[in-house]
């Protein structure tokens, strides 16, 4: 069997280290399939969910079994590349303040320019029809491969009928798994640091094993089963061993 995993940072390996960690949620997940042979990561930090959705379309034929993360549905659709030569994905108006911060006094008119006109993406977007979009890809993804799971990472990235459809409570979403941890960790949302290799898609030890259960889990039954959500009540490592703080 061979497993594809898709989405953004939730589903990003970062590097080899971390793509390889016995504690990623991916490798759990696949330490319970039946002969795994392959674990295909294709997770981009910040990404789109069409940005997903065109890796899927050119991989999926490679992949037995696909989880895509789904990303939240008014994400721009393509990275774009300044005058730093860096590419970027912008997932709102707090990326373009990165971008600004990145660049620095380096910014040139050009780059002002473009980061303008991404703001203006933004402003005159409309969520119905993002969330329109966004439903049809997943429609598609699913036609294309038997074997697809799909889990929603905010609360805009799953239609309400697709919620229903799913029966996955906005509780258990990957970035309410997030910021429970951080919670149980005594870290404010909005205190500045930076996620060591121990961080795998956000995500500490204890959530990582969750999340790779709860997908074995519903690979196995079909069905959701999100027993033992609440009983992580505890992150048994140190703060620093995930974060270093600035």
């Amino acid at each position: 069997m061979k497993l594809g995993i898709f989405g953004d940072s939730f589903a990003d390996c970062v590097n080899e280290t971390v793509k390889n960690a016995d504690y990623a949620w991916w490798n759990i997940l696949a330490s319970k399939l039946p002969n795994v042979t392959d674990v295909g990561v294709h997770g981009t930090g910040a990404s789109s969910l069409f940005f997903a959705y065109q890796k899927f379309l050119k991989m999926h034929e490679n992949y037995d079994l696909i989880v895509v993360c789904v990303t939240g549905a008014t994400r721009y659709p393509k990275p774009l590349v300044l005058s730093d030569g860096q590419t970027r994905h912008y997932c709102g108006f707090g990326a373009i303040e990165n971008a600004y911060r990145y660049l620095g006094d380096k910014i040139t008119h050009d780059d002002e320019r473009t980061l303008d006109h991404l703001k203006g993406y933004f402003i005159m977007n409309v969520d119905e029809y993002c969330w329109t979009a966004s439903d049809l890809m997943l429609n598609h993804m699913a036609t294309l491969h038997p074997n697809i799971i799909f889990y929603p990472n905010f609360p805009d990235s799953f239609t309400a009928q697709r919620y229903n459809l799913e029966n996955i409570p906005q509780k258990y979403l990957l970035f309410e798994m997030y910021k429970r941890q951080l919670k149980l960790m005594g870290i404010p949302e909005d205190k500045n640091k930076n996620e060591r290799h121990t961080i795998v898609g956000h995500l500490v030890h204890e959530y990582n094993n969750f999340f790779g259960n709860l997908l074995y889990k519903k690979y196995v039954t079909s069905k959701w089963d999100f027993n033992g959500y609440d009983d992580i009540n505890h992150i048994e490592r140190e703060n620093e061993y995930y974060y270093e703080f600035y």
